[in-house]
């Protein structure tokens, strides 16, 4: 029945930093940037359908350097003639 059945593992890694630089009158680092990882799997028990589950684990850091948010969660997802 799942003779050509397909599963992936994934990883990611994620950054952007929104604003570069330092701001003028300070001379402090301008935060504004995301950080995250990724780890999963999909299965593809046919061609045209897929199951998915993520975790992922995100850090962002505001403008004007607060601490550090910290993130996580899962995500499931299920697609089919797509």
């Amino acid at each position: 029945m799942f003779d050509d059945a397909i599963f992936n593992t994934i990883f990611r890694f994620e950054y952007v930093d929104f604003n570069t630089g330092t701001f003028e009158v300070t001379g402090q680092n301008i935060g504004d940037e995301i950080t995250a990882l990724v780890f999963g799997f999909s299965f593809r028990p046919v061609g045209n359908t897929v199951i998915k589950a993520n975790y992922r684990r995100h850090w962002t850091v505001d403008a004007i350097g607060n601490a550090t948010i910290n993130t996580a969660g899962f995500q499931f997802g299920f697609a089919s003639y797509f």
